[in-house]
């Protein structure tokens, strides 16, 4: 076997939060450049699309025997502990794009990477756990 469950887990949930990535960057420059909407409020809206999508695929694929709690108690929990990067999220891109004159969508790219561990550690112990 190529990787231990723990990793192929860690895997399958690193994948899962690429794909989001590429649509919570997608969907924030769509938002941003089509609708007008200043870049942060924008992230937040894209930030909801993608959390939605990571949720989803990730009960589905990557924490699929891990169903202690009903559906919606998981999506809860998911929801509050990505808030809480979501929260750190619009920090770093607010702090990298203002002080530092990133564009908006590297800025965004960079939250994400630094929150991802975050996300990951957090919903393996309390959202998805066996």
């Amino acid at each position: 076997m190529l990787f231990d469950p723990a990793h192929r887990q860690l895997l399958k949930f690193a994948l899962v939060g690429a794909f989001g990535s590429v649509v919570n960057l997608a969907m924030l420059y769509l938002i941003r450049e089509l609708g007008g909407v200043h870049y942060i409020f924008a992230a937040l809206l894209s930030s909801q699309i993608a959390l939605t999508v990571n949720f989803i695929a990730n009960d589905a694929w990557t924490f699929k025997g891990s169903k202690r709690h009903g559906y919606l108690a998981r999506f809860g929990r998911y929801w509050l502990i990505s808030h809480g990067t979501i929260l750190l999220d619009l920090g770093i891109l607010y702090f990298l794009t203002t002080f530092f004159s990133l564009y908006y969508i590297i800025s965004m790219l960079i939250a994400i990477l630094v929150s991802a561990s975050i996300n990951y550690l957090l919903n393996m112990k309390h959202t998805f756990h066996a």
